[in-house]
């Protein structure tokens, strides 16, 4: 028993020598150096967006990233950084917390990942150590459908199917169905004027466009007959 308890402790001893200890150290230390999470507010909205997560939202959507931490919760980054953002500040132009961004339009789509230019990187780092990153992806806004009433009789409309309505009809557009989040900036329609006949008594060809944000993303056709 005696000889067992020696061989115990002697064991015990040499997993505990100074050596050992630093590598443990070493190992922890790299591992607290590890991005935990990214919030991103996306129309207001806050997001928590894990270490190798991707966020998916819809161009035109306003985000703003706010907080970034590390697994060890006593530092966070030094830098935090979307790539294909341009930060207008002159003192730090690649620390973009608590920046309003328009991803509308100040998204720039050569620094995407991915040949739709959908998915950016955001970056996490403290001088020359990278602590990880999250990813972006930005859909273009798409309508799934519109509901639009001809007289008394209602119609499920979806992109590039033609409408055709008399010039005696009553029309009206109900409701609009798209990927963009209720809450955020509004989706309208214009209906536009295409290819005009001569003929008066010809049909007259229209454009009901969807439009966010000053950029058209959906078209229905639209035929309105003379008769």
């Amino acid at each position: 028993m005696f000889f067992v308890t020696t061989l115990l402790l002697a064991i015990f001893a040499n997993l505990a020598t100074p050596a050992n200890a630093v590598v443990v150290e070493k190992i922890l230390d790299a591992t607290s150096q590890d991005l935990d999470y990214v919030v991103v507010e996306v129309n207001g909205d806050p997001r928590l967006v894990r270490r190798g997560e991707e966020l998916v939202i819809v161009r035109g959507d306003n985000i703003k990233i706010t907080q970034a931490a590390l697994v060890s919760r006593n530092k966070s980054p030094a830098v935090v950084n979307l790539m294909g953002f341009q930060n207008p500040s002159e003192n730090n132009p690649t620390e973009d917390r608590n920046v309003a961004i328009d991803t509308s339009k100040q998204l720039q789509s050569q620094f995407t990942l991915e040949k739709d230019h959908e998915l950016y990187r955001i970056k996490t780092t403290t001088n020359a150590v990278a602590h990880g990153d999250v990813f972006l992806r930005v859909l273009p806004p798409r309508l799934a459908y519109a509901v639009i009433k001809i007289n008394d009789d209602t119609h499920i409309m979806r992109e590039n199917e033609l409408v055709h309505v008399g010039a005696k009809d009553r029309f009206k557009i109900d409701n609009v169905v798209t990927n963009v989040e209720e809450g955020s900036d509004t989706v309208r329609f214009q209906i536009i004027a295409t290819d005009q006949p001569d003929d008066f008594t010809a049909s007259k060809l229209y454009q009901i466009q969807f439009v966010r944000k000053g950029q058209v993303f959906a078209r229905i056709p639209l035929q309105v007959s003379s008769q």
